[in-house]
């Protein structure tokens, strides 16, 4: 049972930076003086690092469209003596630079003594200097963020810590996704989720907040070290409330990673409740404005016949309707032959077959023209109408592949079905179900 209404909306991505010390002091904000886009996050500390005494900021990443500059001011914490290098690494995967600044007292080389080829400036910061001296480093090009090493250098010691900058570190990536078959497992038909927040908590203890891409993954670069990667049962403007509403999960919700080398494949598996939600589209607690396989087939009709009869929609309508639908999760199902889509879906719609894996096909296809007509499980709970499509599909897709599945020892989900899968095995019924419930409103629904 739903226990809140989902508040939809488009997030990026919170990103709270890793930092070398736990508590550094809180200096100047010179981006915004500048003009930058200063990172954010809930702990502004966490965009800073000391290095032998001296606050090394991170200020942010700039795109202009075609370059990506590297923003950090430096100042002093009152401990002498006074700073007179300070380095930042420049990481094999970044291109060659194509601006710095300041642009005077600057060398690029290699030093034995940190083992850091960067950029290094020899210009001096006083210790009691809170102000400080404000950097940048560009690059041609759309550079992602990374981690890289950076280095002050005061009297005869030099320091090196962690800092964010071009592209260098490990890669933590992963996906959420519709686990169609809730085998634990991620398989090719099986799409991802959109708009799920993924908290990455680092050995400190601070949390950051990945966001899920379109695609339903994730990913971020990293200093080396031991995180925790888990999907929160609730996030702002997230689908995770959703997630927790309408789906069992089908994996661990937490996984401890370590990076150095990269730790990528960390997926987290969802099922639709697809009983709960079978009762609640029945009650009403879940309502369609969904249109039936027959509405739909009566405007293919008319499409088919440029007009006629008491219908919505014109054939470039119905013609274009078919182009989205087209490009909905899954190549396998609903391609039509260029020119002739407007007929094959009709025929398709219109078909008398008894088999359930046709009458999914029919009930899917009607949810998805209600889906791109904006009808359906539109409004707070468009998004899950979007997942529902996609383990549609899904469930489709695997019913398919188990007919065309040759008999055989072992085949057989269970030993009394013989050697060939049955369709019930895959979540025909209730997949049925549900997007005929979509279709003809739920509760109150008029039936076909």
């Amino acid at each position: 049972m739903r226990s809140f209404p989902k508040i939809l909306s488009s997030i990026a991505g919170l990103l709270i930076l890793l930092s070398c010390a736990p508590e550094p002091p809180t200096g100047p904000d010179p981006a915004a003086d500048a003009g930058r886009a200063a990172p954010s996050g809930p702990d502004k500390s966490l965009q800073q690092a000391v290095i032998n005494n001296y606050v090394v900021q991170y200020d942010g990443r700039i795109f202009d469209g075609a370059e990506t500059s590297f923003h950090y001011t430096v100042f002093g914490t009152g401990v002498e003596p006074a700073l007179s290098h300070f380095t930042l690494e420049l990481p094999d995967c970044a291109p060659e630079l194509s601006g710095y600044a300041p642009t005077n007292s600057v060398s690029i080389n290699y030093d034995p003594n940190t083992g850091l080829y960067g950029i290094d400036w020899h210009l001096a910061v006083a210790a009691d200097d809170l102000v400080g001296r404000q950097y940048s480093i560009t690059f041609p090009g759309d550079v992602p963020e990374g981690v890289i090493h950076s280095a002050v250098r005061s009297g005869d010691v030099s320091g090196v810590g962690q800092v964010f900058g071009p592209c260098a570190g490990y890669e933590i990536a992963g996906a959420v996704y519709v686990d169609a078959d809730t085998d634990g497992e991620r398989d090719f038909d099986e799409s991802g989720i959109a708009g799920v927040a993924v908290e990455l908590e680092h050995a400190d203890g601070t949390v950051e907040v990945l966001i899920t891409d379109p695609l339903g993954e994730f990913r971020t670069i990293r200093a080396e070290g031991s995180y925790t990667l888990r999907i929160p049962a609730t996030y702002p403007g997230a689908f995770n409330g959703e997630l927790g509403d309408s789906f069992d999960a089908t994996t661990a919700t937490e996984i401890s990673v370590t990076v150095g080398p990269d730790a990528t494949g960390n997926a987290f598996g969802f099922a639709p409740q697809s009983e709960e939600l079978i009762y609640e589209l029945e009650t009403g607690i879940l309502v369609s404005s969904g249109e039936s396989v027959r509405f739909w087939t009566q405007e293919l009709r008319a499409a088919l016949r440029n007009g006629g009869g008491n219908v919505q929609y014109d054939r470039a309508t119905m013609e274009a309707f078919l182009a989205e639908i087209q490009t909905l999760y899954l190549a396998e199902i609903f391609q039509f032959t260029p020119g002739n889509e407007l007929q094959e879906a009709y025929d398709l719609l219109k078909s008398n077959s008894r088999e359930p894996i046709d009458e999914l096909a029919r009930q899917l296809l009607a949810t998805e023209f209600n889906e791109v007509s904006g009808r359906g499980l539109t409004g707070e709970y468009a998004e899950l109408q979007d997942v529902l499509i996609a383990w549609g599909e899904a469930v489709w897709v695997e019913n398919q592949a188990a007919r065309a599945r040759p008999e055989g020892p072992g085949t057989g989900s269970r030993p009394d079905h013989g050697s060939v899968i049955l369709a019930d095995d895959l979540n025909l019924p209730p997949a049925i179900d549900v997007f005929t419930l979509i279709n003809t409103g739920g509760g109150g629904g008029v039936d076909e």
